[in-house]
């Protein structure tokens, strides 16, 4: 089995439909300028999808954004990945939701990096609060990304990303790019540590041993010519014998 094509020509939903009627095994791969996903089937059954960064149920909702793709199918392409245990038609449901949802909120919010803030002047008559998006609100501090807004909370991306859409159609925030990083200062050069001790009294010591080394060349040579204090002493015990004799 070779497909090959525009999902304009042939909606994802219905390739879809057609590889799990037809039991067959392979991948379907689908490529929109630089973006490309895969979503695997064996015997029409599909177990694992990847798109940009994504796996799973998220996966085959980018597939179903991207309006125009390009797709083939080839057949007989396993991998040992299994990302996808829904039935087929419930995951198409889903999948087709979740790219609606994304696609309305990919204008307002273009990355998952993107900072929201509360604003102090909504000018808003009317607010709405509902449950799912108080807690997106109360973790919105100005300093948080929605991605760590929705691991903060315990929701997912897409879940925080339509509170936050909602809550910009209110007024109620402002969403901005992150800051860049700040500079990191400069690293010091390590300051040369002074000399130890034992290193300076090592330096005189040796400055001491070459001066009375320079001494004792000086010194006349001792050991021809007995000191005077021998003479005396020698002299002594030579008269104390001439005396006993």
């Amino acid at each position: 089995m070779q497909l090959k094509g525009t999902v304009d020509q042939f909606p994802l939903r219905e390739l879809i439909e057609m590889i799990v009627y037809s039991s067959v095994t392979g991948v379907l791969e689908l490529r929109l300028g630089e973006g490309a996903g895969q979503l695997f089937f064996y015997d029409g059954r599909p177990y694992h999808a990847a798109a940009s960064d994504e796996t799973g149920l998220d996966a085959v909702g980018r597939l179903f954004e991207m309006r125009g793709a390009m797709f083939q199918f080839i057949a007989g392409r396993t991998v040992t990945n299994e990302t996808l245990w829904l039935d087929p038609w419930e995951m198409i449901e889903r999948a087709e939701r979740q790219a609606v949802q994304w696609q309305r909120v990919r204008p307002h919010i273009p990355s998952m990096a993107w900072v929201p803030a509360l604003r102090s002047n909504t000018g808003a008559e009317h607010i709405h609060i509902n449950e799912s998006t108080w807690p997106v609100l109360a973790a919105v501090d100005g300093q948080r990304s929605v991605a760590a807004i929705a691991d903060n909370i315990g929701m997912t991306p897409l879940e925080v990303c339509v509170a936050l859409v909602s809550l910009l159609d209110q007024k109620l925030i402002a969403i901005k790019p992150p800051r860049p990083g700040l500079l990191q200062p400069r690293a010091t050069l390590p300051q040369a540590k002074p000399e130890a001790p034992q290193q300076t009294s090592g330096f005189f010591d040796r400055v001491l041993a070459q001066a009375q080394a320079a001494e004792e060349e000086r010194r006349p040579d001792l050991t021809e010519e007995e000191p005077p204090d021998q003479q005396r002493s020698n002299r002594y015990v030579n008269n104390r014998y001439i005396d006993s004799r």
